[in-house]
């Protein structure tokens, strides 16, 4: 097993050059092996180019075919392949700073069988990430693949941010689910706010029509849209029990919202649990639970409302 091996090159590879081939063509040899950088390789035949530079830039090799071994850029001295002095490798690409006065082997290896059809891409001075999912930095930035915001939403990679604050997806995958996430913190859903009506407590039996309340929440974390005209209640009790709300109403779209107080008041976005005719929800000392009343866009009309304890 040999650092360096005469490699016969099939010719000079420049920035924005594509090379077709295939692996039926003729041309290739079979003297390298042993590349200390990227994949082991060895063990096929493999196809050649010299790269040079006149100035430093960044470059990067792209294979278009996965069934290769991979590709690597190695030191050449006119005659010889160096693989000793790999310089970087990889599978499907390949990404080095190049210095002028330098040459560059760029290496192919074959499948071990089969005639495989292949483009080898080299692109120059990239400024975003081209391929996120080859485990590549292409701009030199530092960081690869999804974690480059510039693969946002390319190849499977998540959105850079957090695209929406109301889906109860996690958009861009950092482990905070829409008003949690700090990219929200100034989105209208996230801050909305409700006024309450009335206080409840065990015991509490009341009943209005909704209309001749308002409509300002347009929508809620939990359960089907809303909109309509809303009554809302701020429930708390002394004890530890568990509250079920029982509503009766002859309005189709309406039921009942639970959002929980978490130190801002009562927010849409806090919603935990919806219940058409039956709201059940624990309660802790201290604790407070707003209950809405709502229905569909601009419908409203009499209901019966009763708060139980057990």
């Amino acid at each position: 097993m040999k650092d360096s091996c005469v490699c016969k090159p099939m010719g000079g590879l420049v920035c924005g050059q594509v090379k077709e081939f295939s692996t039926a063509d003729g041309g290739a040899t079979n003297v390298l092996k042993n590349y200390p950088c990227g994949p082991e390789g060895g063990g096929g035949s493999e196809r050649v180019w010299i790269f040079e530079t006149d100035v430093e830039q960044s470059v990067k090799l792209a294979l278009s075919s996965d069934e290769f071994s991979g590709v690597w850029a190695v030191g050449y001295d006119g005659t010889n392949c160096n693989t000793v002095s790999c310089i970087a490798g990889g599978q499907k690409g390949a990404a080095f700073m190049a210095q002028p006065g330098f040459k560059y082997a760029i290496v192919v290896e074959h499948p071990l069988s089969g005639a495989v059809f292949a483009k080898l891409s080299t692109y120059c001075g990239l400024e975003i990430e081209i391929d996120c999912d080859d485990g590549v930095d292409d701009d030199f930035d530092g960081l690869v693949d999804c974690a480059d915001p510039s693969c946002s939403n390319k190849d499977g990679c998540p959105p850079a941010f957090e695209s929406s604050c109301d889906d109860g997806i996690d958009n861009d995958e950092d482990g905070q689910v829409d008003c949690a996430d700090e990219e929200c913190a100034q989105d209208p859903w996230c801050i909305e706010t409700c006024t309450v009506n009335f206080d409840a407590q065990c015991g509490t039996k009341d009943g209005r029509v909704t209309a001749e309340f308002a409509k300002d929440v347009s929508n809620y974390s939990c359960g089907p849209e809303a909109g309509g005209y809303e009554v809302i209640y701020r429930f708390s009790s002394n004890l530890t029990n568990q509250v079920k709300v029982k509503l009766k109403s002859g309005v189709e779209s309406m039921g009942m919202y639970a959002l929980l107080e978490e130190g801002q008041g009562c927010m849409p976005s806090a919603c935990f649990a919806y219940g058409k005719t039956e709201l059940v929800f624990p309660n802790e000392p201290g604790s407070i639970t707003y209950v809405v009343v709502d229905s569909a866009k601009n419908s409203g009309g009499y209901y019966d409302i009763e708060f139980q304890c057990n």
